[in-house]
């Protein structure tokens, strides 16, 4: 099995690590793992489009804090509509890249 330091591109919610014979499992975050596409994306319009939330919301969100300062990830059904909203705009970004002749 790897260790969490070998895997690369996980899109999996959590990393099984063996340590010391015991086995544990580490959460992973949304923003970490969309850290290839962080800084290409402009999170305050995705968060308008695709979920009517402010910018702030969602940079709280990818940097897993809630609104008043807590750990505050996105929640399972939130984490199904990023899915989607980044789906629809890869889909958007692919389309528009077709388009050039």
């Amino acid at each position: 099995m790897k260790n969490a330091e070998n895997l690369s591109g996980n899109t999996g919610q959590f990393i099984p690590l063996i340590r010391h014979g015991v086995n544990h499992v580490k959460s992973v975050s949304v923003g970490s793992q969309l850290r290839d596409i962080r800084q290409d994306v402009t999170w305050s319009k995705i968060a308008r489009r695709y979920f009517g939330k402010s910018a702030s919301w969602i940079y709280n969100k990818l940097n897993g804090i809630d609104g008043n300062g807590n750990e505050g990830e996105f929640t399972q059904s939130e984490k199904i509509q990023l899915r989607e909203a980044l789906y629809d705009f890869s889909e958007r970004v692919r389309n528009a890249a077709d388009s050039i002749k």
